[in-house]
């Protein structure tokens, strides 16, 4: 509510610690996010046979990694 608040959540969140754990939210809402979808386009039948279902499935591994890995170098930069 006043500036000395302001500056004791600004210290807080500069904490390595607090980046790490928001890197984890992050990773998290992301996997959550690219699963699914790719859940959703198995509802429609797509990608259902085994080639396209590990190719989808690495996708969103590789999708979750590249967000993860943008915004630790965004967070911790």
């Amino acid at each position: 509510s006043d500036e000395g608040g302001f500056q004791w959540v600004r210290e807080w969140a500069a904490h390595p610690l607090v980046r790490l754990c928001v890197l984890g939210l992050i990773w998290a809402f992301a996997h959550h996010l690219f699963a699914g979808l790719r859940h959703l386009a198995l509802d429609v039948h797509w990608g259902v046979d085994l080639r396209h279902a590990r190719q989808t499935g690495s996708a969103v591994l590789l999708a979750t990694g590249l967000v993860t890995l943008l915004a630790a170098w965004r967070l911790f930069a």
